[in-house]
C-alpha cells in the first residue's frame, strides 16, 4: 500500500508540473470490491464500483 501512495503521489506532482495552476486533479478508484478504509484511503476523493457503473 505505501508503495502504491507513493506511486500516486508521484503521478500527481508530475501531472500538476504540466497543466494549468487553475486545473484541478481528482483521484477516482474504480473497483469492483469497494475500498478497505486505512491510512491510505483518503488518497482517492471518490470511489466507484462496478454496481454503479451497471445502473
Amino acid at each position: 500500500m505505501r508503495s502504491y501512495h507513493q506511486q500516486l503521489v508521484h503521478r500527481t506532482n508530475l501531472l500538476l508540473q504540466h497543466l494549468s495552476r487553475k486545473t484541478a486533479i481528482h483521484p477516482i478508484l474504480i473497483t469492483t470490491y469497494g475500498l478497505e478504509y486505512n491510512e491510505y484511503s483518503n488518497d482517492f476523493m471518490h470511489t466507484i464500483t462496478l454496481d454503479e457503473l451497471f445502473v
